[in-house]
C-alpha cells in the first residue's frame, strides 16, 4: 500500500468535500448522506491510490449508491470498469459496466469530452462502430484541438477502411502536431489505401 502524506489527504477530503457539496441531497438527510458518500468515495480514492482496484470499485459502487448521480464517482467507475486492468488493456467482460455508467455521467454532464471518448472506446471494444463513431465524434467537436480525440475518431475511420474522412482527420492534425507519429502513420497508411 502506497502512503499519503498529509498534503495528499486534505486535498483528496477537499475534493470530495466539494463534490459532496455540488451534489443535490435532501436537507434533512443531508449531513448523514454527506458523511456516508464522503467515507465511501475517500476510501476508493485511498484503494486507487494504493492500487488495490477492487477495493476501489467495491468503494466507489458504495458512493455510487448513495449519490447515484455524482459525475465524478460515475466517471471513476465506468473508467475502471472500462480497463479493468493495471495494463490498460479493456477487458469484455467489464465493458457492459462501463458503458452503463458512463451513460449516466454522459446524461449529467452531456458535453464532457473526456466521458465521450470512453463512451466511444467502449462500444469500439464490443464491436458497435456507429455508437463508436457517434460518441468519438461527439468529443472531437466538443475538443477540435484535441489531437487524443481526433487520434481516437481518425483511428476508428481507419478501422472502418473510411480513408476519406482518416486523411481529413489526420491530416489537421500534422498540422498543428507536426511531430505526432501516430498521426503521420495512419495518414500515410490511408493515403496509400486510396
Amino acid at each position: 500500500m502506497v502512503k499519503q502524506n498529509n498534503h495528499s489527504k486534505q486535498i483528496i477530503l477537499a475534493a470530495v468535500a466539494a463534490i459532496v457539496l455540488t451534489s443535490p441531497v435532501q436537507a434533512k438527510d443531508n449531513e448523514v448522506v454527506q458523511n456516508k458518500f464522503i467515507s465511501a468515495y475517500s476510501s476508493a480514492v485511498k484503494s486507487e491510490k494504493g492500487l488495490n482496484r477492487l477495493q476501489a470499485v467495491k468503494s466507489f459502487q458504495a458512493a455510487s449508491e448513495i449519490h447515484s448521480r455524482d459525475f465524478a464517482t460515475l466517471t471513476k467507475l465506468g473508467l475502471m470498469h472500462l480497463y479493468s486492468d493495471s495494463s490498460g488493456d479493456i477487458k469484455n467482460k467489464s465493458v457492459e459496466k462501463s458503458i452503463t455508467y458512463l451513460t449516466k455521467a454522459n446524461s449529467i454532464k452531456p458535453g464532457d469530452s473526456m466521458v465521450a471518448l470512453l463512451l466511444g472506446r467502449a462500444y469500439q471494444s464490443i464491436g458497435e462502430s456507429e455508437k463508436a463513431i457517434k460518441f468519438l465524434s461527439k468529443a472531437a467537436n466538443l475538443e477540435p484541438d484535441n489531437a487524443l480525440l481526433n487520434t481516437s475518431l481518425g483511428a476508428l475511420y481507419f478501422e472502418q477502411k473510411e480513408f476519406k474522412k482518416t486523411i481529413e482527420i489526420f491530416s489537421k492534425i500534422v498540422v498543428v502536431y507536426p511531430d505526432n507519429l501516430k498521426a503521420r502513420g495512419y495518414l500515410g497508411a490511408a493515403l496509400q489505401a486510396t
